[in-house]
């Protein structure tokens, strides 16, 4: 965990991708993280032969469940090449760990660890446990929601022709497992969504910023379309809609003529119209304009060629 050198839960994706590198992880400290968990494995691979003598050979599944987590996250950070097939390697290898351990095995060292703490006779006996006992459960070997997000990142942060179509293809199989429930309760979040709608709107591929704001209206649709209320926890917020929006204002430079520089300048309004709607109804709170939403909108009436009107609308902005 020390050589992942990240802190969990508190990633900035948008700054990543613009090579901030206080938000990135150096490719030596992931490289490293992964050698000490090859050791692990090892170690857990000799232990599944024999019976665990030792405490803390019944703890080596748990622990390698959250080495796995803590180096996809530092892939996933990392931004180099080759990081995205690192961390769906690191991910298939923690599947395969979860499929293994059926849950019987898995209640059989819970029994096993609590009969031995009903033992002590001593309370100042000391534990030489390292994980605590509410850890020990078969849901904590399972891969996490936040696993699958960090193959997906890794995917945004490649840069690579091929990262939007893959980052939206684990979205989809993360959507599989939680609609299907392999997994526990496990749910794909929300920077999941985020992370490919700023794939697809940073790409320069014919029909990019479309499937990026076909991703935000779905995002959207769950919550309605779904009656039994599985995705009420998830809804857009401005993050989504400005890296949307960023992919529309980025077309309005690059268009070749003047109708797809209107239709892109269109497009980013339209969803500008759309925040300031569930802004001022409260419809969704989570959706206001920011700094960076004016900053994208000016840049790209800026660029339009639209004359007059487009300049009226910078200024208004």
């Amino acid at each position: 965990t020390s050589w992942s050198g990240y802190e969990r839960h508190s990633f900035d994706y948008e700054d990543a991708r613009n090579n901030k590198s206080s938000v990135r992880v150096d490719c030596e400290c992931a490289t490293k993280a992964e050698e000490r968990l090859r050791i692990l494995e090892a170690m857990f691979a000799e232990d599944s032969e024999t019976e665990p003598d030792v405490l803390n050979d019944f703890e080596l599944p748990y622990l390698l469940a959250e080495a796995y987590d803590d180096c996809l996250a530092a892939w996933a950070r990392s931004g180099v090449v080759g990081a995205p097939i690192k961390a769906e390697d690191i991910l298939r290898r923690w599947e395969a760990l979860a499929d293994d351990l059926d849950e019987w095995t898995v209640d059989a060292r819970i029994w096993k660890e609590e009969r031995k703490d009903d033992d002590k006779e001593d309370d100042d006996v000391p534990d030489t446990s390292i994980m605590h006992k509410e850890d020990l459960s078969p849901l904590s070997i399972i891969p996490t929601a936040e696993a699958y997000t960090s193959v997906i990142l890794a995917h945004v942060l490649s840069k690579s022709n091929i990262g939007p179509r893959k980052a939206s293809d684990w979205l989809e199989r993360t959507l599989n497992l939680y609609e299907t429930g392999k997994w526990g309760n496990n749910r794909p979040d929300l920077i999941a969504f985020n992370g490919c709608i700023t794939a697809w709107s940073s790409c320069n591929d014919d029909g990019a910023v479309e499937k990026a704001e076909e991703m935000l209206n779905r995002l959207e649709s769950l919550r309605t379309e779904c009656s039994d209320g599985r995705f009420n926890y998830l809804s857009a917020d401005t993050v989504s809609y400005n890296a949307c929006l960023g992919g529309w204002c980025k077309r309005i430079q690059n268009a070749k003529d003047s109708e797809r520089q209107t239709e892109a300048t269109r497009g980013a309004k339209n969803l500008f119209d759309r925040m300031e709607a569930y802004c001022i109804s409260g419809e969704n709170p989570n959706v206001c304009p920011n700094s960076r939403t004016y900053a994208s909108l000016i840049y790209g009436w800026t660029r339009s060629g639209l004359g007059i009107e487009a300049a009226d609308a910078a200024n208004d902005l």
